[in-house]
């Protein structure tokens, strides 16, 4: 997972080239925290801080593949979440217990 400044934010200790399914979300809280999560599977994998302000954009949102052509993904996704605001752990938490196969 990288960044716009193309900075790896994942973390090396985490594979998910393991063969199993595994929930992946990145969550962005732009409150005075200013932070962007990394949730893997059952808990913040990486958490890195942010500038707070505006997002708006008119980049394209690469899913499987960053915009810089670095590491594409060659596996399988199944199911991609949008929401307009950082949902909590917990709230994370039961969409990983709901879609476990």
């Amino acid at each position: 997972l990288y960044d716009s400044s193309s900075n790896d934010i994942s973390q090396d200790s985490f594979s998910i080239d393991d063969g199993t399914h595994h929930f992946i979300a990145m969550r962005v809280d732009r409150t005075s925290a200013g932070t962007l999560d990394l949730w893997a599977d059952t808990g913040v994998l990486n958490s890195e801080p942010i500038t707070v302000g505006d997002s708006s954009n008119s980049e394209d949102l690469h899913i499987g593949a960053s915009g810089f052509g670095l590491s594409n993904w060659s596996g399988d996704a199944d199911a991609f979440w949008a929401y307009n605001r950082a949902l909590s752990d917990s709230e994370l938490l039961d969409l990983y217990n709901a879609g476990r196969p």
